[in-house]
């Protein structure tokens, strides 16, 4: 190829550098207007306009997309006006937008100017970086004199006064500081923050403490101000600021900046909207949204850069390719004369790439002329090249690397680089070129990123590999179709590979591809859409472990293997859900045409769709009637054939031995990942086989139903065939309009909401509303299934039933339902009985179950509560919420029974009700015997523990009296839990007073057992109250309380005695004695505490002869006390010195309590107990006083006795 043909435009072989090139009149005429250029140039040139409040902008675009070019171009006609290097802009503007090319017009012929201000962003502080650039601009321009004294030359003046006049403070700061003062005053001078903090932290130390604070209130905004106006003088109407590269900013600090940065931008940005006539503009360069750089900041910091960008406009620069392949056709010139004699030389070439990609999805957006100018234009790249080029930048380019970068760079693999390295005569630039070229930026990846994996799998492939020149060719290709996952326009396939390397023969192409296949392992075939795929090879063969382990698996069938990985397992009849506001569907599932004759409908489903996998040996025609055969008769049934798939037995044997193989492979990724893509692409392809069944538009399905085929052509008609059975087969189902309630597994949520209704229902049932209110999904159901459906009137006041409403099939559901409780009369019925006839389709009513529970208590309750549900173990369930949930959950397991009713009966509850009311808690949601089975217990659970246990009554002097039997066997009934209350009351208990059966008589019986355990105690404490006045006054008179001779007993003794403390621990009787009080029950239940350490009511059998026995014991040895001492009166003192001890205590009222007790012996561990305290007295020594030691031993005393 002629090395004169091909130019590359001088503007495009260098990048933009906005600050540098400003007034660079190349770069600025080298500029192609499109239609974003002159887009972004409309917006900013109305700004300039006097009234304009949009002057603070994000401009956001990809790397590569030429925004600091299109800036650049404008910051020259705000600035430089000089309309002779617009030309080629200002035509374009003309020819597109007249009104523009006008406004822009008169804006060059103007007075208007504005200053550009370019920050470049070198430095961390953003500060710093804005004052710099201005300071820069002002002095480039001439205008320093108007940068106002600032904190930095404040600073710079200070140290040049001590270096002239201060020489010892000069020197100190020269040692303080890290480095020469020479080069610190220059960072200073180009407002380095840094150093500035520094000079304000040393200042105090040079200057005897005082602060260095010479402008307080200074900032930014203030100085771009004062500047600006400063500028009016000068002719210029404003100024441009404009931060190139504000990405970098952001992803080097983001996490770093202060809310003083963030403060100001968003000041300048108000500023900028507000400056008016003396304009200020703020133009911020990013390569993507702000959010995509604060989304892992603290959400203060969130808040505030997003307060920060709500003040911005948000320009963004839209991926135009067709745009962009008119760039490239301006960066790629020809020679005219060269070109015209090439394209005729080529046009054989020419014509064949433009009938493949005219027909083509690559340029789908592109017309027949464009398309042509992106071949001929974009030549010497393949138009494959051209339609990768501008994604592929976008993807992964940065500034060293963009699709401007490879058109005119002079690095390895860019275009000038191959041009000068190739002499083909017809080149094309394949997209292996681009591979090698955007190599670097793919392996700067993320490691984490879809890319860098695919990078490094096609690095290790050409890498590990001896590949061809063309196999290399195809590795990269493919790789890049890959990396821009645009299979819509561009699939890595056979032809793709063929129409790109069109210039090699295609039987080399098929050969390069037949062996990167079968002999290097490294690209995989799919079966599902013939894309080709690049993979590693681990050194295993996978094809031929798959062959193992499918022999090792051959007891799986095709349609077991298709059944496990249907995503799709229901198909719904969308008419009839609509019209029934409820949801029905068909269990889709796949079946060996073999079973066809066995076929049993067991899923939960209200229908079948049945996919028929032919056996080997049946061809279609035998298929087709089997299938008729079989779905004759099966009114939920339908059965599907598929047109024959070549090898489907062996597509599923194999995908499923590749699914055990790769989750057994999942600990190593290289083995995982080569069985992941045989994986992936047997799942699409079973996938897409799945789909056929269920969508007749794709013609390759029948469908046959009740003995004949369905002629289906869209998946409509397949719903509606689905909905025209569940018309036929559920005619009598009851409309329910909640789709919450109305289905047969509820949410953990509608299970409680459903539990509060029916508990108001039981429990509340004459209050308005059941008791319910407000607006939770209890209401919802109570109004959808109860009052819309006519079975409840007069919510609001006193509720009825209507067990016969106006519609109909709510109507015959009531009936099956109460006819189902009447035939339980007498004898028990299978809940699952009642279940199957409204939830099967029998008697298609076909109801969820999710309402029934609500359908059942409301009937129950009209038969007041004579109905009796059990469970399989034949204990009776209460009548609450919670047993209707779970006989809705496995109605297998209970049972209903209707009790048989009689007057004797309905005496015998009033008079039980009436016996134990006490103990009701007037539940009126209890059926009649249940609540007063309950009353029962509670009455047995009321009563004291001796009353529960007793065997037999103490009669006194030692006496005991056997309970009767019956009574025992009485209270012990009522104590045994998982007993009807049915079984209790009318079989239990007429058995236990020995009647064969239930009679009326029994009652009595209940009622004298019940006054027995009533009186219990109180007849042991009459017993215990004679029996105490006996033993301690044995000749007092009969008629005399207790509490008389309590009194009489205590006080007949002498004070000694009262005070002693006796060795048997007689004290308790005397401590009860002395104050006995004026009820004589409570006092014998004092004295028995004091006796036996137990209140009556925790008593045993025994426990009586123990009171006795010890009141004896008590008052015998008090007695014997009092007696000694009036023996011994003369020789007292003596015997009280050698043998006893008075201690006389003294409250704080000045009361005495005088007490005596004899001497005793030391035991061994008595011995232990006084060393002890004697030791720690001693080791105290010194550190309390004596008088602190005696009365820590008194008050030990005083708490023992």
């Amino acid at each position: 190829m002629n090395d004169s043909l091909i130019m590359i435009e001088k503007g495009f072989q260098t990048s933009v550098n906005i600050a540098y090139d400003l007034n660079n009149p190349q770069k600025i005429k080298s500029l192609i207007p499109t239609r974003e250029a002159i887009g972004l140039l409309e917006d900013i040139i109305l700004s300039t306009d006097e009234r304009s409040t949009r002057r603070a902008r994000f401009l956001i675009g990809a790397y590569g997309r030429g925004k600091s070019h299109i800036v650049l171009v404008i910051l020259s006609i705000l600035f430089s006006k000089k309309i002779s290097l617009y030309h080629s802009l200002l035509e374009k503007i003309q020819s597109t937008n007249p009104d523009l090319y006008e406004y822009v017009m008169q804006y060059l012929n103007s007075d208007k100017k504005l200053l550009p201000v370019v920050i470049d962003g070198n430095s961390d502080s953003m500060t710093q970086s804005f004052l710099s650039a201005l300071y820069k601009t002002l002095q480039y321009n001439g205008l320093s004199d108007l940068m106002p004294d600032t904190h930095f030359k404040a600073a710079t003046h200070m140290i040049e006064l001590w270096k002239e006049k201060f020489p010892v403070t000069y020197q100190e700061l020269q040692k303080l500081l890290e480095q020469p003062v020479s080069i610190f005053v220059e960072k200073l001078t180009q407002y380095d923050v840094a150093s500035y903090k520094k000079f304000v932290e040393l200042y105090p130390a040079l200057t005897a403490g005082s602060e260095f604070n010479p402008f307080s209130g200074f900032n930014v905004v203030e100085i771009f101000d004062y500047v600006n106006q400063k500028l009016a003088e000068k002719g210029y109407s404003g100024i441009y600021v404009v931060y190139d590269e504000f990405s970098k900013y952001l992803e080097a600090n983001i996490t770093t900046a202060s809310a003083g940065d963030v403060k100001m931008l968003q000041d300048f940005a108000e500023k900028c909207c507000r400056s008016g006539r003396q304009q200020l503009h703020l133009l911020l360069i990013l390569h993507k949204e702000i959010e995509n750089y604060i989304d892992q900041l603290p959400k203060q910091k969130v808040d505030g850069w997003r307060g920060v960008s709500e003040r911005f406009a948000h320009v963004v620069m839209q991926s135009d390719y067709k745009q962009t392949y008119e760039v490239i056709s301006h960066a790629i010139r020809k020679s005219p004369q060269l070109w015209l004699d090439f394209q005729k030389k080529n046009q054989l070439r020419f014509e064949f790439l433009e009938n493949i990609y005219t027909h083509s999805t690559l340029f789908k957006d592109c017309d027949q002329g464009e398309i042509r100018q992106i071949i001929y234009g974009g030549y010497p790249l393949h138009p494959v090249s051209t339609f990768i080029l501008p994604r592929l930048s976008e993807l992964l380019a940065q500034n060293e690397r963009t699709m401007f970068t490879f058109l005119a760079g002079s690095d390895y693999y860019t275009l000038p680089h191959v041009l000068q390295k190739n002499t083909a005569d017809f080149l094309l630039i394949t997209p292996d070129v681009l591979y090698d070229y955007f190599e670097p930026q793919m392996r700067k990846e993320a490691y984490t990123t879809d890319v860098n994996r695919l990078y490094k799998l096609t690095a290790r492939v050409l890498h590990e590999h001896s590949l061809t020149d063309l196999q290399a060719k195809i590795v990269k290709t493919i790789a890049l179709v890959y990396v821009l996952g645009q299979f819509e326009c561009i699939a890595p396939t056979v032809d793709m590979l063929f129409h790109v390397y069109c210039e090699y023969d295609k039987v080399d192409i098929e050969e390069a591809i037949q062996q990167l296949i079968k002999q290097k392992c490294i690209i995989y075939l799919k079966r599902s859409n013939a894309y080709l795929k690049i993979k590693e090879n681990v050194g295993i063969n996978v094809f031929d472990e798959i062959r193992k382990t499918e022999l090792r698996r051959s007891k799986f069938t095709t349609a077991d293997i298709l059944n496990q990985i249907n995503l799709e397992p229901y198909c719904y009849p969308t008419r009839y859900n609509d019209d029934h506001a409820m949801v029905r569907f068909f269990a889709f599932q796949f079946i060996d045409s073999n079973k066809l004759k066995t076929i049993l409908d067991e899923n939960s489903a209200d229908g079948t769709l049945y996919a028929v996998i032919p056996s080997r040996e049946m061809d279609a025609t035998d298929l087709e009637k089997a299938v008729i055969a079989a779905s004759r008769g099966r009114t939920t049934t339908v059965f599907s054939i598929h047109r024959p798939v070549k090898n489907l037995a062996a597509l599923c044997r194999e995908f499923d031995a590749v699914s055990l193989l790769r989750r057994q492979a999942e600990e190593d990724l290289a083995l995982f990942d080569e069985y992941d893509i045989i994986y992936q692409d047997l799942m699409e392809v079973m996938h897409d086989y799945i789909a056929a069944f269920l969508h007749p538009e794709y013609e390759k399905t029948d469908y046959f139903y009740d003995g004949k085929q369905e002629r289906l052509y869209r998946k409509s008609n397949f719903s509606e065939l689905l909905s025209s059975i569940c018309e036929k087969v559920y005619p009598e189902t009851p409309i329910i309009n909640n789709e919450m309630l109305n289905k047969n597994e509820l949410t953990s949520m509608a299970i409680h909401s459903r539990e509060k209704l029916l508990n108001g229902i039981i429990r509340d049932f004459q209050r308005p509303g059941f008791g319910l209110s407000g607006s939770g999904q209890e209401i919802s159901f109570l109004r959808s299934s109860l009052v819309n459906t006519g079975i409840l009137k007069n919510l609001e006041s006193v509720p009825e039933i209507c067990l016969v409403p106006e519609d109909t099939q709510i109507s015959r559901v009531f009936s099956i339902i109460c006819d189902f409780i009447e035939s339980g009369l007498g004898k028990k019925r299978p809940l699952k009985e009642l279940y199957d006839s409204l939830t099967g389709k029998t008697n298609g009513i076909g109801m969820r179950k999710g309402v029934l529970p609500i359908f059942l208590v409301i009937a129950m309750k009209a038969y007041q509560g004579h109905v009796i549900l059990s469970d399989k173990l034949g204990m009776e369930c209460p009548f609450e919420a919670n047993t209707f949930t779970r006989i809705n959950n496995n109605p297998e397991k209970y049972f209903l029974l209707l009790e048989q009713w009689d007057q004797d009966k309905e005496k015998f509850i009033g008079k039980m009700k009436e016996l134990f009311s006490d103990y009701s808690q007037e539940q009126a949601h209890m059926d009649g015997y249940g609540s007063i089975a309950q009353s029962m217990h509670r009455w047995y659970l009321s009563l004291p523990k001796y009353v529960k246990e007793i065997k037999k009554a103490y009669k006194g002097k030692g006496h005991f009296e056997n309970v009767p039997v019956a009574y025992t066997k009485f209270i012990t009934l009522m104590n045994q839990t998982g007993i009807g209350a049915q079984k209790i009351l009318f079989e239990k208990i007429p058995a236990i007073f020995g009647y064969e059966k239930f009679t009326l008589d029994v009652f009595d019986d209940v009622k004298s057992a019940k006054f027995f355990f009533d009186s219990v105690e109180i007849s042991l404490s009459d017993v215990l109250i004679q029996e105490s006045k006996d033993i301690l006054m044995p000749l007092s008179n009969h008629r005399a309380s207790l509490l008389s001779i309590c009194q009489q007993w205590f006080e007949q003794l002498p004070d000694s005695a009262k005070t002693f403390l006796y060795p048997d621990n007689a004290e308790r009787l005397l401590q009860v004695v002395s104050e006995p009080g004026n009820d004589e029950y409570a006092l014998i239940n004092r004295l028995a505490h004091a006796m036996t350490s137990l209140r009556i009511k925790d008593w045993n059998n025994d426990t009586a002869l123990i009171f006795t026995g010890n009141l004896r014991r008590y008052s015998r040895s008090i007695l014997d006390y009092a007696k000694a001492q009036a023996d011994v009166a003369t020789t007292k003192r003596q015997i009280l010195a050698k043998d006893f001890y008075e201690v006389l205590f003294c409250d704080s009222n000045g009361k005495q309590e005088r007490k005596t007790f004899k001497r005793e012996v030391y035991s061994k561990k008595a011995k232990l107990l006084y060393n002890d305290i004697e030791s720690s007295i001693e080791e105290m020594g010194q550190s309390i006083t004596p008088q602190e030691k005696r009365q820590v031993l008194m008050d030990l005393l005083e708490k023992l006795l």
